[in-house]
């Protein structure tokens, strides 16, 4: 977003001691944390955060076959399209539609990414975590994660600091076209539905929205949706349906349904690139708040809490922001 101020200690943590060694000082000087990766996903107030930053750095990639399979472990520093574009190359299915998605590999299994039909839920075999308060490390298996709709126990629990995950990938000769607008990405063109191909068209079309980090794009200036996609109970489908009775709405698992935020944000009289000052919404993705230059953010919060307020007055439903905002705070609805 280009907004926030100053760290009032930074560590850059780049081995397990100097973690341990940075949570120990901290416990020691009673300093809050923050845990740091890409800051992609992050709204920090322009104060900035008077406590210690762990920036986490750790990096490795290591594999290990495991009957047809292969297992992956990732470290939670490593930039996590690198990954991706480098699990595609190894020919191993299962992520390719989560190209392009900026940020550290730590943050998949907190967040529980997810784009153009695919979740990391779904290949996750492990996390490894440290606590915050005792240092020590434990590892979760897939269900001890308790992943849902973006959202996780990392989530929900933020005194754990992920420091790697393991994936499980099977090797594949094509990806996964699941999703409507990959659809009509190979139906446009015609070419096989390859790994490859199809982590190529996901990165076209996320850099058709402004949804790839682009310095040279001051669209992509943002945290991508700004808003989780609305999962609601069926007496809100039926309520909207009476009034709105082309509302889209998917079900899911759980008999609930999702909502399309960027529908609702749209429909409640918001159009893209609406402009709120300094911050607006990008021309490309109603969905996606961006900073137009020189924006601080208490600007960014107060577009967000603008739309969130519009949509809930014309559809009375609660939008819930998707970053993780630090020291600022959207106006209670």
């Amino acid at each position: 977003m280009a907004v926030g101020g100053p760290a009032r200690w930074f560590v850059n943590v780049d081995s397990a001691a100097r973690l341990c060694e940075a949570l120990d000082l901290a416990h020691s000087r009673k300093w809050s944390v923050l845990v740091l990766g890409g800051g992609s996903n992050l709204v920090i107030d322009d104060t900035g955060f008077d406590g210690l930053v762990l920036h986490i750095n750790l990096l490795g990639l290591q594999t290990n076959m495991e009957g047809g399979a292969t297992a992956v472990r990732v470290a939670a520093g490593e930039p996590f399209d690198r990954v991706i574009q480098r699990l595609v190359g190894m020919g191993l299915g299962g992520v390719e539609c989560l190209s392009g998605i900026p940020g550290a590999a730590g943050a998949a299994p907190i967040q529980n990414i997810g784009a153009y039909g695919q979740e990391i839920c779904e290949v996750v075999q492990s996390v490894e975590a440290v606590s915050l308060e005792t240092g020590m490390t434990k590892c979760f298996d897939r269900e001890a994660c308790d992943f849902s709709y973006r959202n996780s126990l990392f989530k929900r629990d933020p005194h754990w600091v992920v420091t790697s995950m393991t994936l499980f990938l099977e090797p594949s000769e094509y990806g996964n076209v699941s999703y409507r607008d990959v659809q009509r990405f190979f139906s446009a063109s015609g070419t096989p539905t390859t790994l490859s191909a199809v982590r190529d068209a996901v990165l076209s079309i996320r850099r058709s929205k402004s949804m790839v980090l682009d310095p040279n794009d001051p669209n992509s200036r943002g945290c991508g949706s700004f808003f989780t996609n609305p999962i609601v109970e069926p007496d809100v489908i039926n309520r909207l349906r009476a009034d709105t009775p082309d509302v889209p709405a998917y079900p899911t698992q759980n008999g609930r349904f999702k909502l399309s935020a960027g529908w609702l944000i749209e429909h409640a009289g918001l159009k893209r690139g609406t402009r709120f000052g300094r911050v607006g919404l990008s021309p490309k993705h109603a969905l996606a708040i961006i900073n137009l230059g020189g924006a601080c953010a208490k600007d960014v919060v107060h577009a967000a809490s603008v739309v969130r307020r519009q949509v809930f007055d014309q559809f009375g439903v609660v939008l819930v922001p998707e970053p993780v905002l630090v020291g600022v705070a959207l106006d209670p609805m």
